[in-house]
C-alpha cells in the first residue's frame, strides 16, 4: 500500500453469509461468522470471491468473534482450534488465487488479506455487566 492510497475493503461478512446461506447462518451463535469456518468454509470462500469480483482490494478473515474458548465450547481441542484459525487465512488466500486466475488482467493488483480481530478481551468478561466502548 502506498501512503495516501485509497483502497476498497470488503463489507459485512455476516450480512453476506446471511444472504447466501440463509437460515443455516445464525448470528445468535457466539462465534458469529467464525462458525462457518467449521460448518461451511465454502460459504466463506464464496463471499470472499463476491467481494473481490466487485472490486475489494482487501478481504478480511472470518475470525472477528473467533476465540479458543469459543471453539472449545464447540468441542475442538487446541490443535483443532489452531487449524480453524489457519483455515481462515487459507480460505481467503484460495479466494484471491481463484480471482487472480479468472482475471488475468495484468493491471489488477493482487488483493490483500486483513485478519479480523474482534473484542477478545470483552469475550472474557461476558459474565459481568459493563458498558464498553470500542473505538
Amino acid at each position: 500500500l502506498r501512503r495516501g492510497q485509497i483502497v476498497l475493503l470488503d463489507g459485512g461478512l455476516a450480512t453476506e453469509l446471511e444472504a447466501s446461506v440463509g437460515d443455516v447462518f445464525d448470528l445468535r451463535d457466539p462465534l458469529w461468522s467464525a462458525r462457518m469456518l467449521i460448518d461451511d468454509p465454502n460459504a466463506i470462500r464464496t463471499v470472499h470471491q463476491r467481494y473481490l469480483e466487485v472490486g475489494s482490494q482487501i478481504i478480511t478473515t472470518a475470525t472477528y468473534q473467533a476465540t479458543f474458548e469459543g471453539f472449545s465450547k464447540r468441542g475442538l481441542n487446541q490443535e483443532q482450534s489452531n487449524e480453524v484459525f489457519q483455515s481462515a487465512i487459507r480460505i481467503a488466500q484460495e479466494a484471491i488465487q481463484q480471482f487472480m486466475e479468472h482475471n488475468n488482467d495484468q493491471t489488477i493488483q493482487r488483493p490483500l488479506i486483513a485478519s479480523s480481530l474482534g473484542p477478545y478481551g470483552f469475550s472474557l468478561l461476558v459474565h459481568l455487566t459493563c458498558r464498553c466502548s470500542f473505538v
